[in-house]
């Protein structure tokens, strides 16, 4: 028995010694970025956690993104900030000459192991991808982005903003108004239109349940990523955070899954694909819209090698989880 013991002692002062090895020489790496100083191991990470650990007035991130912002302030010259996820650096820039540097590179494009939880969410889309893959991506998503594409939905963004304003108006007599609510209701409605080119009525309660689970997704996501313990799958999976996420992204891609079958059933049967057909395109002067997915199926009906079903499920998904 003592012989066990002696041996779990030295198993875990060889893991210890390891880890101070590694989270020392990462300080070192980086030690001309200013930053708060972390605690050895858990890094930063346990001021996430606690906003988890109690109930609070208003929604976790709401604090953890003032802290953010509170400590980016402190670096204010330096233009950037280095906080510890655990052992893993995480850089927080907020200079915009330093900003344009990294997203004008086309070298700088491995992702951090952060991204990995959205591989089950968003698989390898042009948010997750690296590479050739990211580089084949973007060229084939460049053109659906086209201002004139752009313009032409500007019919839908008027309708839904109509909503919105409806909504306030019925609200002016308050005290004070939490806009964030009715502001993402109305962002998905115009993303759904114009990425997926459906009208999901989300502002005015229809598709409860899909409403929710687009909500859900986004805070299971930030809370996996502040608390430690969640990091691991196998852990995560078991968890009620985990669990409710994996019930949630059923119905986010069944929903989307639908969509996509629904389309191309419609683009092989000759209706076309669209926000709805002639009466559409009267409407429009003869010009009918199309929708992201609705680009991206004409091009997976011509060449399915160039793009597959999953992979504009995978590009829908991305748009909407841009939403959140």
């Amino acid at each position: 028995m003592f012989a066990l013991f002696s041996w779990g002692v030295g198993i875990v002062f060889c893991v210890y010694l390891l880890l101070r090895r590694v989270h020392q020489n990462r300080r070192r790496a980086f030690r001309g970025v200013g930053g708060v100083a972390p605690i050895w191991v858990i890094g930063n990470v346990a001021r996430l956690a606690r906003a988890y650990s109690k109930k609070l007035p208003h929604h976790p991130g709401v604090y953890i993104l003032q802290g953010i912002i509170g400590v980016n302030s402190l670096f204010y010259k330096d233009g950037v900030q280095l906080f510890w996820m655990g052992l893993f650096p995480v850089a927080s820039v907020f200079k915009p000459e330093l900003v344009e540097i990294i997203l004008s590179s086309n070298t700088s494009l491995d992702k951090s192991y952060e991204y990995s939880y959205l591989h089950r969410w968003l698989g390898r889309g042009l948010l997750t991808s690296t590479g050739a893959r990211w580089r084949s991506r973007r060229k084939l998503l460049t053109p659906s982005f086209h201002f004139r594409i752009l313009e032409d939905f500007l019919p839908t963004f008027n309708d839904v903003s109509l909503v919105l304003v409806e909504k306030l108006r019925a609200q002016r007599h308050r005290d004070y108004v939490d806009l964030m609510p009715l502001v993402v209701l109305c962002t998905l409605d115009m993303v759904c239109e114009t990425v997926m080119g459906v009208n999901i009525g989300a502002q005015s309660g229809e598709n409860p349940e899909y409403v929710t689970a687009v909500h859900n997704l986004g805070d299971n996501l930030v809370e996996r990523i502040a608390r430690p313990l969640l990091w691991p799958d196998f852990l995560f999976n078991l968890s009620k955070t985990g669990r409710c996420f994996n019930r949630d992204l059923a119905i986010l891609h069944g929903f989307t899954e639908k969509v996509i079958k629904d389309k191309k059933a419609s683009l092989l049967s000759g209706e076309g694909a669209g926000m709805g057909g002639e009466e559409e395109e009267a409407r429009l002067g003869g010009k009918r819209r199309q929708a992201l997915m609705d680009l991206l199926l004409d091009v997976h009906v011509k060449d399915q090698q160039q793009i597959t079903e999953q992979d504009i499920q995978e590009e829908v998904d991305t748009f909407m989880f841009e939403v959140l």
